[in-house]
C-alpha cells in the first residue's frame, strides 16, 4: 500500500512539473481560475462613495476600488488604461500604488501622455477609479 501511494505522489508531482514547464514555455497560465465568466464582466462605479484616500480626515467622493480577475484580462493584448477605461465617459482618473517603485502611478483621459505614469492594467492589483457620475465599467468576455 505504501508503494502505491508513493507512485501516486510521484505522478502528481510530475503533472505539476509539466504544467509549470508548459506555463513557462507558452508564457501564459495553464491553470487559472475557473472560466466562470461566460458573460461580460461588469462593475458598477458610484459617484457617491466616500473615501479618505489621502488621510486628511476629509472624505472625497467618487472613488471606487476595482480589481480585475485574471480570466477577464488574460485574453487581452492591449491592457493599457485607455483600452480598459477609455470608453467610460465619467471616469476621470485611475490610480494604483506600485509597490515595486514605492509610488502612486496614474492615468486620466484628460492628461497629456507625458504625465501618464500608469501604462498597464494587471490582474489582481487594486486600482482606485474616480468617477464624476454613477456608471458601469463593462469588459466583454474573451
Amino acid at each position: 500500500m505504501k508503494k502505491k501511494s508513493k507512485y501516486i505522489l510521484a505522478a502528481i508531482i510530475c503533472i505539476v512539473a509539466i504544467l509549470l514547464v508548459l506555463q513557462f514555455v507558452l508564457n501564459k497560465p495553464v491553470l487559472e481560475e475557473p472560466l466562470s465568466y461566460v458573460q461580460d464582466w461588469q462593475q458598477t462605479l458610484y459617484e457617491d462613495i466616500n473615501v479618505d484616500y489621502d488621510g486628511d480626515g476629509e472624505n472625497e467622493q467618487g472613488w471606487n476600488q476595482v480589481v480585475f480577475p485574471l480570466s477577464i484580462l488574460s485574453c487581452r493584448e492591449n491592457r493599457t488604461p485607455e483600452a480598459i477605461f477609455g470608453g467610460v465617459t465619467y471616469i476621470d482618473g485611475v490610480f494604483h500604488y506600485d509597490s515595486a517603485q514605492a509610488k502612486w502611478v496614474g492615468w486620466s483621459p484628460t492628461l497629456s501622455e507625458i504625465y501618464v505614469t500608469l501604462h498597464e492594467i494587471v490582474p489582481y492589483a487594486n486600482y482606485w477609479v474616480h468617477v464624476t457620475q454613477d456608471c458601469t465599467l463593462t469588459l466583454g468576455k474573451c
